[in-house]
């Protein structure tokens, strides 16, 4: 009796715990769903980051393979010829009383030669990524709501993917980023006015609860970065100028900040670099150039060509890559309330609509000659405002649906950043392709010519080193013709060619760049009809 009632004593305490283990497992199953389903709800914004930030890397790392393969092209000799005659601040203002009176480019150039000689155009352009790269990101971490749990990795997502953008839907990539005296003057100011940005925020928010030592070097710092940055393009310094007076009148009316002398003296520092850059003896001779129609029918002419050459060739681009950035901000950043999304889609209306005519009208305006590559600055801001509106169309949108906004956002996210990037890989390929194959014939070039000149030959060929991609404004030999003696000059000097030597200049073969359409000085639209005009 004793040793059944033992028995099932065990048996009971068996099955009690077997009973319990089963308890267990179910509890742990039901824990393991709901752990997937919170891992659901909140992990997919992680891994939107990391994959966006994966994915927008590659194609990025892509421009740069391109950036380190860069030759001199165009007035890279000519600034490199002025910065070793004149020196670094000799050169500064000889460009300041003979060229285009901004003060900024010239330093940067100089510096750059000073540094890496010929090869100050391939460092430049490097830099000039890797700082649009810096300046979207810390922007990003400074303005968006980003989700502060993932703070950090979005913020080098949105960065890395809005970098991207910028390059990919630029109306001339080659121009914008890869020659580099024109990338200084049209794309370096958008990163450096992103920048400027972050260190007003920082100033007025470390202004009353920081040493002062430290508002007086973020101070210090900012009003240097306002001043470089008024002196590179007089447009962007028009940004700048209004948004710091916009601060300035909120402060002296709300009392936000308390900080009004501050933003006095940043205020001040941007219009000492616009009134040094626009009366500068050299902006005086640009601006005298002859314009048939006026500056104003000028201006609204180049509004016109802006929007025929925005579709005719990247406007598909353009909307794909900035609806990346969107729906990628839109996976990663907390919605606000919905009065401040309307107030952001406002604001994207006005950057898209407004800042894309007022750039346009002011590259007119400004000068006879209205370059292809400066359009990056007025395609820069209506891919922005898309893409601001598109986030701020979202963030409403969630505030009604609030499954939405994190059922749908991370997959259409991941799914569009990286269609963007498949579909500009094969310009980005050809790119590699064609500054590689440029570079070598560079280099050949070059060094015939030194060889000639040091063999004293009055009478020197010098063959063309073809530009290879489209579409593109670089000046050689036989691209935009027009421009040819404006190169040849600048080259001989740089290459130190006695006057009396006389350039034998070799044609261009036909069919030398790819076959995108490529609007140039010349009207011509396709590097066939280039090569017709050569002849």
């Amino acid at each position: 009796m004793r040793a059944g009632a033992q028995v099932g004593a065990t048996a009971l305490v068996g099955g009690v715990g077997y009973a319990n283990r089963v308890q267990e497992a179910e509890a742990k199953t039901a824990v393991g769903k709901g752990g997937v389903r919170e891992w659901w709800r909140r992990r997919p914004r992680l891994f939107v980051a990391v994959f966006c930030l994966a994915v927008g890397s590659v194609g990025l790392f892509g421009y740069l393979v391109a950036a380190l393969l860069v030759k001199p092209i165009g007035d890279d000799y000519l600034y490199f010829h002025n910065a070793r005659e004149f020196g670094t601040v000799g050169s500064v203002f000889y460009h300041m009383e003979k060229f285009n009176g901004r003060y900024s480019p010239q330093l940067f150039v100089a510096i750059a030669y000073r540094l890496f000689g010929v090869g100050a155009s391939r460092v430049g352009c490097t830099v000039f990524i890797l700082l649009a790269w810096i300046a979207f990101t810390v922007a990003a971490a400074q303005f968006l709501p980003l989700r502060r749990k993932y703070h950090k990795i979005s913020a080098a997502c949105i960065g890395t993917v809005t970098a991207f953008a910028f390059m990919a839907a630029a109306p001339s990539v080659f121009d914008s980023f890869y020659w580099m005296t024109s990338a200084v003057h049209y794309s370096l100011p958008v990163s450096l006015l992103a920048l400027t940005a972050v260190l007003v925020a920082r100033l007025l928010g470390a202004w009353r609860h920081r040493p002062r030592l430290t508002r007086t070097v973020i101070t210090c710092l900012t009003c240097l970065a306002v001043f470089m940055s008024a002196g590179i393009n007089e447009l962007i310094t028009a940004l700048g100028l209004g948004l710091l007076v916009l601060l300035l009148l909120v402060d002296a009316l709300t009392k936000r900040w308390r900080c009004r002398g501050v933003l006095g003296l940043l205020t001040a520092s941007a219009l000492a670099g616009l009134a040094i850059t626009y009366f500068a003896p050299g902006a005086t001779q640009r601006r005298g150039v002859t314009m048939a129609e006026g500056p104003i029918a000028n201006g609204l002419r180049c509004v016109g060509l802006f929007f025929e050459n925005l579709a005719a060739s990247s406007l598909g681009t353009m909307i794909l890559v900035w609806s990346a950035v969107a729906l990628a901000v839109l996976a990663v950043t907390t919605p606000p309330s919905p009065r401040l999304a309307r107030w952001v889609l406002a604001a994207g209306v006005l950057i898209g609509v407004g800042g894309s005519w007022a750039f346009a009208f002011g590259i007119g305006f400004a000068a006879a000659v209205t370059p292809y590559r400066a359009q990056v600055l007025p395609e820069a801001a209506l891919g922005l405002g898309l893409a601001v509106c598109l986030v701020a169309c979202g963030w409403l949108v969630s505030a009604h649906l609030e499954s939405l906004s994190w059922r749908w956002a991370p997959v259409a996210a991941c799914l569009m950043v990286a269609l963007a990037v498949a579909a500009t890989a094969g310009d980005t390929l050809g790119l590699i392709r064609a500054l590689a194959l440029r570079g070598q014939m560079v280099v050949q070039r070059d060094i015939a010519l030194a060889e000639a000149v040091a063999a004293g030959e009055t009478e020197i060929e010098i063959l063309p080193a073809p530009i290879l991609f489209a579409p593109a404004q670089g000046t050689d030999i036989s691209f935009n013709p027009d421009r040819r003696n404006y190169f040849v000059s600048g080259y001989r000097s740089y290459m130190r060619v006695p006057a009396d030597t006389v350039f034998v200049l070799q044609a261009q073969p036909a069919g030398y760049c790819l076959s995108t359409p490529a609007p140039g000085f010349s009207g011509a639209r396709t590097c066939q009809q280039l090569a017709r005009l050569r002849d």
